[in-house]
């Protein structure tokens, strides 16, 4: 923010998500600790964003635009008593153009912001949709260099992944791994595991997919560690405190750093990843951080021995959702 502003104070702000756990809401919270009014929204209708049917959907492809278009639609009415000073869209991979065009006719003076915490290599759609914002930020180095208008701010974590909490149902573990199954993240995890079974470590690896591709997997015998089964944030944060190393295995379209490895800055975690521009970081640091190469995993198990070496207070609250939210909606 602007040095003597009144800050996000008062603001009405119009936050589109894309449904991923619940970051937005802790988002919105934080937006709101900060002074803001929020009105929260999916860019989906519940029944396109999860469950049976959105499984269904997705599977067979239906078109769901008359859907999407209507529950937009629903979005602009609620918000025609309110006057919106700032509009934050999350990825916006549902979001059109009109949607936007008449948000700002709608609310004179209105700020869009665009937020990607995924690449545009995988979304190439929404390149041209870009222009209809006033700020563009990406989460990935690429893509900063791509489009020279793009302002590169990574992710954050959460203020309870920077919390002491200890949970006494979540074990010990020396190594942890939770997220979606894609790509060759099976093939790395099964690898990571025997590995850490050579040198007797203990794991908690769990990776998610739909219904349909768990069938699939369990028919085929290859379902380790694999399941259909959603761990809860509380419960995510309470293994991620348990472990002494987490395991990050970005996708390879991607190269900005994920949530994960900035969570694990927060929690005072070392990290094994096979993101390379993670080097480039001003919290970079070897004894904390072990980079494998992805199609030749290779892990020395002196890293495990080397005592954390804790950054300076600075560059980790960088990193935090409150400096997110104030970098987002600084005034320049």
């Amino acid at each position: 923010m602007e040095s003597g502003s009144k800050g996000l104070m008062g603001c009405q702000i119009l936050l589109i998500g894309i449904g991923f756990y619940d970051y937005e809401q802790a988002i919105a919270d934080e937006l709101g600790r900060q002074g803001a009014v929020v009105f929260l929204y999916d860019e989906l209708p519940l029944h396109v964003r999860r469950g049976v049917i959105a499984s269904f959907l997705r599977r067979f492809k239906v078109d769901t635009s008359g859907w999407v278009r209507n529950h937009q639609k629903k979005i602009l009415d609620k918000l025609s008593g309110q006057h919106i000073d700032y509009v934050l869209v999350i990825k916006g991979e549902h979001i059109s153009s009109w949607f936007l065009d008449e948000l700002r006719r709608m609310h004179s003076g209105v700020q869009l912001i665009a937020y990607h915490w995924d690449s545009l290599t995988r979304y190439p759609h929404l390149v041209e949709l870009q222009s209809h914002f006033d700020k563009v930020y990406t989460f990935d180095y690429e893509d900063a260099k791509r489009f020279p208008s793009f302002r590169l701010r990574p992710l954050f974590f959460r203020p309870e992944i920077a919390s002491n909490m200890r949970c006494s149902s979540a074990e010990t573990q020396d190594l942890t791994f939770v997220g979606w199954l894609h790509h060759g993240r099976h093939c790395q995890i099964s690898e990571i595991y025997l590995w850490a079974k050579k040198h007797s470590l203990r794991t908690f690896f769990h990776l998610y997919t739909g219904w349909f591709s768990m069938i699939k997997l369990r028919l085929y015998g290859n379902a380790s560690f694999v399941s259909s089964l959603i761990i809860g944030y509380k419960d995510y944060v309470c293994l991620f405190h348990a472990s002494r190393v987490i395991v990050d295995l970005p996708h390879p379209d991607q190269t900005g750093l994920t949530m994960r490895a900035i969570e694990a800055l927060g929690a005072g975690k070392k990290l094994i990843t096979t993101s390379l521009h993670i080097s480039e970081c001003e919290f970079y640091d070897p004894t904390n951080i072990c980079i494998i190469d992805s199609k030749n995993i290779n892990i020395d198990i002196c890293f495990l021995e080397k005592e954390y070496r804790r950054p300076s207070e600075k560059i980790i609250e960088k990193y935090s959702l409150s400096s997110w939210v104030k970098e987002v909606f600084e005034k320049k």
